[in-house]
């Protein structure tokens, strides 16, 4: 059932970014993102991961692709204005 799946293939998301968080908190920036572009890949429309692409982005100096990451997220899933509103007033 596609809407189960779509929940499982979230829940899976979800634990990727639990698990960069934790690679983030071992200063394993790189292997952080890879898990942050995975969980990515498998719920597209979920914003938890590129808010954590962007906060990882910013992390390390990259402010502008920081931004361009929250304003695609604005474009594609306008419900996510408000979380993002303020990251993206830090970073313009």
């Amino acid at each position: 059932d596609k809407e189960h799946g779509g929940a499982y293939q979230t829940r899976i998301s979800h634990f990727l970014c639990e698990m960069a968080a934790v690679a983030t908190k071992r200063q394993a920036i790189d292997e952080a993102m890879q898990l942050l572009q995975r969980a990515r890949a498998r719920a597209p429309e979920a914003p938890r991961p590129r808010v954590e692409i962007a906060a990882l982005q910013q992390l390390q100096q990259q402010a502008d692709a920081a931004l361009d990451t929250l304003l695609d997220l604005s474009d594609t899933h306008p419900p996510t204005l408000p979380l993002i509103a303020h990251p993206m007033a830090q970073l313009a």
